[in-house]
């Protein structure tokens, strides 16, 4: 008789929403009975995990969690796990690879303007080519670190100025509504 597996949910790990993600996981382990909650200090797994004897729930926001790596490491241990697979976490992660698989699928998504930090437009062509109500955020990071929503040129001029010249960078025009 095999006993039932054992959930653990990590969190924390190494990234800018390291935060985010110790809240998260705290919200998680408090909702599951029985849980073991492990708040990783780097990006790495417990050496204790067992695939006879837990099952993880990942709540890693950004690096690690988001790109895949611990889905791999996961898989590679025979561990099993809730989410995704590393494939489609690496995609999903990407946000620009993401719209562009959807919009193949025939799955609509709004126009995006996709740069580098080192190569920021201005805010009169965001402006220009999105409207006066502008999201921008990191292209390849979770959403919770580097988000402005910002409207006019001024304010747009002002978040651009924000934006690190590393990385890969989004702007869409903002769409009022319910997010699912």
């Amino acid at each position: 008789m095999s006993l039932p597996l054992q959930p653990v949910v990590l969190c924390g790990a190494v990234s800018p929403e390291r935060e985010v993600s110790l809240r998260s996981g705290r919200a998680v382990a408090g909702a599951l009975p029985g849980c073991r909650l492990v708040e990783l200090d780097r990006n790495a797994l417990p050496d204790w995990l067992d695939a006879a004897r837990h099952v993880v729930i990942p709540v890693i926001h950004g690096d690690y969690g988001e790109d895949g790596s611990v889905q791999a490491e996961l898989d590679a241990l025979g561990v099993a796990y809730a989410g995704c697979e590393a494939a489609a976490s690496r995609l999903c992660l990407d946000k620009v690879a993401t719209k562009q698989a959807m919009r193949r699928a025939g799955v609509p998504a709004i126009p995006e303007v996709a740069f580098a930090g080192a190569a920021k437009p201005t805010a009169a062509q965001l402006l220009a080519q999105l409207g006066p109500q502008v999201v921008l955020k990191p292209a390849d990071k979770g959403s919770s670190v580097g988000l402005y929503v910002v409207e006019g040129e001024a304010a747009v001029a002002a978040a651009l100025a924000q934006i690190p010249a590393t990385g890969q960078w989004m702007a869409e025009r903002r769409l009022q509504g319910r997010e699912m």
